[in-house]
């Protein structure tokens, strides 16, 4: 369970599920979502902070810890404390600290199965690529959070359900739940939203100069 997170990141989802379309989107979930994806445009670079819990509904078990992600356009670059991924619009490498590899793929542009990255990456412009629904109010520790339910328009997708918890005004996000087909929960406790950062394009790009002991293996 340790390397949960890489697993997930370098295999193809193995059980895909029918699900139930959504028709139409929800008005009441828009003011959310508007401001949501203020927080989250990614064409004002950012970078967030979190703790993150996977639950498999295989194995019955539960793994956390913390990371960060800095999204800039469709360029993000994921980190914790066993893998990094990068991703630079085109390539996706996925480097597993751990046993120092590597592994390098080429996504399709419609290939939304990048895990813990596709709720911020893709939140910006979420009437195109989401359906979603106001399912009620959440109180956490006395503070109130309204549940957005979103479900990705590609239904190819490796994940049926997207769920964000937020304030009254969507600016303060609570936690980004992504569940996959495969019983697999992956949860997002947001700790901090860094906005309007200065990135270059070259931190979303593998470097073989600056780890040559690292194997690239390529996918």
């Amino acid at each position: 369970m340790k390397n949960l997170l890489l697993i997930l990141m370098i295999s193809v989802p193995g059980y895909l599920f029918c699900q139930d379309p959504i028709k139409s989107q929800d008005p009441s979930a828009e003011p959310y979502l508007e401001n949501i994806a203020s927080s989250l445009n990614a064409n004002s670079p950012y970078q967030v902070e979190f703790k993150y819990e996977i639950y498999s509904a295989m194995e019955d078990a539960t793994v956390s810890d913390f990371g960060s992600i800095i999204v800039k356009d469709k360029k993000y670059k994921l980190k914790t404390e066993d893998m990094e991924v990068l991703y630079n619009g085109r390539y996706l490498w996925v480097h597993n600290l751990q046993a120092a590899e590597v592994y390098q793929s080429e996504p399709s542009e419609g290939d939304t199965d990048q895990m813990l990255a596709d709720p911020f990456r893709l939140m910006g412009n979420f009437r195109n690529n989401y359906k979603y629904l106001y399912k009620g109010d959440q109180k956490i520790n006395g503070t109130t959070y309204a549940e957005i339910d979103l479900y990705p328009a590609e239904i190819e997708s490796g994940y049926s359900i997207i769920r964000i918890l937020c304030n009254e005004g969507g600016n303060n996000i609570h936690s980004i739940t992504l569940r996959q087909k495969n019983g697999t929960e992956i949860t997002a406790f947001i700790n901090e939203i860094i906005r309007n950062i200065s990135v270059p394009d070259s931190v979303f790009s593998w470097n073989a100069e600056t780890k040559p002991d690292v194997l690239l293996i390529e996918m």
